[in-house]
């Protein structure tokens, strides 16, 4: 490696005082990959095998000496190339696939080749580099799943091929993919796995490391774009928490493993575990390309979002495994605190750009399993709620106007709730439109009740996206 990193203080620090075995000392230490073009028979069974890029940096390696943004051109295929500095290529016309080969630093000075392809208006890419390895007689093959250059991140992952294996698939085509953070068994142990950015060099390690640095670095954008949702309302940003994140990883394994967004884990079943059953009932749970879409995708939902912006939560655990996303906010102690605050609404009074449309297959459905066909038939509005500290909220009466055309929408409360799993409507009031908002409209919302014993009103607007 070409710096020490903390996996390998933390690997120093806990050295034994006795000798390892031999066969131990052999996979304990750094080992030598061979980067390389991903293979087939890998690539045709990952989930997410490119991204959607408009206006998005690159994020190429630092050793690269510009930074590259590419955003949609004005003919068909057509993308303009953004570099600072500037260089002479100034557009890429794409009919099809365009390989562009990057250097990263190292002896070999490996090519990384980018796939660009035009797609609906939209630019796609997808790093289609890995790095091999073998360890004890496994075969190992190190993969960017978050297509950002770089191996061995967070957001990535790895392939095992064991030494019985002829092919990396097995049974029915299936890939053991794991996340970067999961160990490797080899003959009753646990080894963990350390990859360089450029994919030249492995560490494994025997104990588990805190993964501290990667966590933060993953979540850095999304707690921050979380943080000026909860600015807007006045209220303190998010502590990331690591000791909620294991579990958040482990319960999104679990949802990947299933093939469904749970909010409990049933034992027997694929990658339970005990910690992500306790933390599952809680989590907030969508399908996203990353934490920071997460974030923009949860705050279209009804229910989850306001575990995200009540102002009675000061730390979040976030976990992030092939496309499945789990967010979980607490208190200072195990639940949020109690503590007294305003009633507050979302959309928030003023705001603007505010998305047509809200969040389909939420969980728990809002309005219920009865009513979820009927609701995910076609797209639903943008969903307003109004959020109160306790679920003493009664005769709830809410109109919903843009001009004096008076929008058609579901409304839930806790008297009477959507769903009878929630009896207390998460103590808010809900209008879920039945039909996206207009594009460019002033909406305007009223809500008449009952508060603690003692008549509460309130109005607010919002303008939504001119789309």
């Amino acid at each position: 490696m070409s710096r020490p990193s903390f996996y390998a203080t933390l690997l120093l620090a806990s050295a034994p005082l006795s000798a390892p075995a031999p066969a131990q000392r052999a996979i304990v230490g750094e080992h030598k990959l061979e980067p390389g073009i991903l293979h087939p028979t890998i690539e045709e069974e990952l989930d997410a095998p490119s991204r959607a890029l408009v206006d998005f940096d690159l994020g190429l390696h630092p050793s690269v000496p510009f930074a590259v943004t590419l955003s949609p051109g004005k003919r068909e295929n057509e993308f303009l190339i953004r570099c600072e500095p500037a260089i002479e290529i100034s557009r890429l016309i794409v009919p099809g696939l365009v390989n562009a080969k990057l250097l990263y630093p190292g002896r070999k000075k490996r090519p990384v080749r980018f796939e660009i392809s035009g797609s609906a208006g939209a630019l796609y890419l997808a790093s289609h580099g890995m790095s091999t390895g073998k360890l004890a007689g496994f075969e190992l093959a190190f993969v960017d799943l978050d297509h950002d250059g770089a191996l061995g991140t967070f957001g990535d992952g790895y392939v095992v091929k064991t030494p019985k294996q002829r092919q990396w698939t097995y049974g029915a085509g299936e890939l053991d993919q794991r996340a970067m953070w999961q160990p490797l068994e080899i003959e009753g142990r646990s080894y963990w796995l350390e990859v360089d950015r450029g994919g030249f060099e492995l560490v494994v390690h025997e104990r588990e490391p805190e993964f501290r640095e990667l966590r933060e670095e993953l979540a850095k954008d999304a707690l921050a774009d979380l943080a000026a949702l909860r600015k807007r309302l006045g209220f303190e940003a998010l502590a990331l928490d690591p000791a909620l994140c294991a579990p958040c990883e482990r319960h999104a394994l679990y949802c990947v493993a299933n093939g469904e967004l749970s909010l409990v884990e049933e034992q027997g079943k694929p990658q339970f575990s005990a910690a992500g059953a306790e933390l599952a009932p809680r989590a907030s749970l969508v399908y996203a390309a990353s934490l920071r879409e997460a974030v923009e995708r949860l705050e279209a939902s009804v229910f989850q979002r306001l575990r995200l912006l009540s102002p009675r939560v000061t730390r979040i655990g976030c976990g992030f495994v092939r496309g499945v996303a789990v967010l979980e906010a607490r208190g200072p102690g195990e639940a949020p605190s109690s503590a007294e605050f305003e009633p507050f609404a979302w959309p928030m009074d003023q705001a603007r750009e505010v998305a047509r449309t809200g969040l389909l297959g939420e969980v728990p459905p809002p309005l219920g399993d009865g009513a979820r066909s009927a609701e995910g038939a076609k797209a639903t509005g943008f969903p307003i709620t109004l959020c109160f500290p306790s679920a003493a909220v009664t005769g709830v009466e809410a109109k919903l106007m843009v001009g004096e055309r008076e929008l058609e929408h579901y409304l839930t409360s806790p008297e009477h709730p959507g769903n009878a799993e929630l009896p207390e409507n998460f103590a808010a009031v809900l209008l879920l439109p039945t039909k996206p908002l207009p594009a460019g409209a002033e909406v305007r919302v009223e809500v008449r009740c009952q508060y603690a014993g003692k008549p509460f009103e309130k109005r607010w607007s919002f303008r939504t996206r001119a789309e």
